[in-house]
């Protein structure tokens, strides 16, 4: 569900701006970002695979901007296109979502795994798993901060790698035959949209 609307998505990047003036000019300041990090499920005639979205450049299919006059706003999302998309307000909010049951086109690096799934790969996993956490730390790491000093320190990072390979066994156990993923290519060349 999309933190601002409330819409069932797949995926979906959520930010916050407050305009920021300095004399007679003003500029927009990024206060707020929400990304979702969960892999999704493509399926087509030819079968399924798994999407994992990290580091994907993604062009939404629903992309919206709005303005308000305080953060609360976000929760305001307009129906469909209208006025309120005017630059009225000092918080500039944007929700771009992929919806369950929409076209995909997604090039990337196709890769298939059977149920003898190595170590490596299950390690990959999980360390993109953990890189998504980082991007979100309040949302996704707060519980294993032990201390409560807003820091995830040596000892709790063992916690954190420990739930993130349980995750990531948890989803890949859902599929028992073959598993197929798209992902960021290798290759540094070749675009990941």
């Amino acid at each position: 569900m999309s933190p601002f609307s409330n819409r069932r998505c797949v995926w979906y990047h959520c930010t916050i701006e407050k305009r920021v003036k300095s004399g007679k000019r003003s500029r927009w300041t990024n206060i707020s970002e929400e990304l979702s990090t969960q892999l999704f499920c493509l399926v087509d005639d030819t079968g399924w695979c798994i999407i994992d979205p990290d580091d994907a450049h993604v062009v939404a299919e629903t992309d919206q901007t709005w303005f308000g006059q305080d953060a609360d706003s976000r929760l305001q999302a307009p129906a469909k296109a209208s006025w309120l998309r005017l630059n009225r307000g000092n918080y500039r909010f944007r929700e771009r979502l992929m919806r369950p049951a929409t076209p995909l086109y997604a090039p990337a690096e196709f890769s298939s795994y059977h149920n003898n799934l190595t170590e490596e790969f299950i390690d990959g996993q999980v360390e993109g798993l953990v890189r998504q956490w980082k991007l979100q730390p309040r949302r996704y790491l707060a519980e294993f901060d032990l201390d409560q000093n807003g820091k995830i320190q040596k000892h709790e990072w063992t916690l954190v790698s420990a739930a993130a390979r349980r995750e990531v066994l948890v989803r890949l156990n859902r599929h028992t035959d073959e598993h197929h993923i798209l992902t960021k290519p290798k290759d540094r060349q070749h675009p990941y949209i």
